[in-house]
């Protein structure tokens, strides 16, 4: 069976688009890991927000750095321009080259998409958690309210 390799020094755009997809996941994975390791008071959940705010910078880079390695990748996989190595099958390089790279593209779109759908559940979380704390304050603070009409209407019994 013929190799299917591609040499490196010809095919720089590819190998960079490779290569970024490898720098994108890392930092996808990091992001995520400390999304899915993100813990926040039920009690007292406010500085959960906070908390969370921090990762909105590190995400919206990502998702900036993502949009221009799609824009990047998108017209090469349209038009490809690939060298297979000296003595390599062109077609079957050819073919199991862009399809690694179709499937790379496939496979980080879904990692970001994941990404934002993991902070939005987190986000969801604490804001109900939050929304929540809110009404039950609110009830205490006026059935006390309540209460201290009923008494200053009628009286303290004695």
């Amino acid at each position: 069976m013929p190799p299917i390799d591609l040499d490196r020094e010809r095919n720089p755009v590819y190998f960079s688009l490779i290569d970024r997809s490898s720098e994108l996941v890392e930092e996808y994975n990091r992001l995520n890991r400390q999304l899915h390791g993100f813990k926040f008071s039920k009690v007292l959940p406010f500085s959960a927000r906070k908390r969370l705010n921090r990762l909105v910078e590190p995400l919206r880079h990502l998702q900036a750095q993502f949009t221009q390695w799609n824009n990047d990748a998108y017209p090469f996989i349209a038009s490809p321009t690939l060298l297979p190595s000296e003595g390599a099958e062109p077609y079957i390089s050819f073919l199991h080259h862009m399809s690694l790279l179709r499937d790379v593209r496939n496979r980080v779109s879904f990692d970001m998409e994941l990404l934002v759908v993991n902070f939005d559940r987190i986000k969801s979380d604490v804001t109900n958690q939050i929304n929540f704390f809110i009404a039950i304050a609110s009830f205490l603070v006026s059935f006390g309210g309540l209460a201290a009409s009923l008494i200053s209407v009628w009286g303290i019994p004695k």
